[in-house]
């Protein structure tokens, strides 16, 4: 694992749930690079992919297709099938 930016600040063991969360800074910032490049994620090989992290299956294509890139997006605003029908059937309400 690399060094963290916050050794020597704190002496005390970094909490599990930090750990996991900055667990894919290193892997986000080497598929960042990829992606500032121009490439398509969807276009690479899956052995590419992998070499971001062992974490990638080859069901990655799926997750990747648009549909489901959108069908995630459901917070307040969001262009989700979900978030537009409830954004939908609220603006229903007030204009009832």
């Amino acid at each position: 694992m690399p060094e963290k930016l916050w050794k020597g600040r704190n002496s005390e063991r970094t909490a599990q749930i930090v750990e996991s969360f900055t667990a894919s800074i290193d892997d986000d910032k080497r598929l960042y690079r990829t992606i500032e490049k121009g490439r398509e994620l969807h276009d690479l090989p899956l052995t590419e992919m992998q070499s971001f992290s062992a974490r990638i299956q080859d069901d990655i294509y799926d997750h990747l297709r648009t549909h489901a890139v959108v069908k995630c997006r459901v917070g307040q605003g969001a262009t989700g099938e979900s978030a537009v029908q409830g954004a939908i059937a609220a603006a229903e309400k007030r204009l009832a």
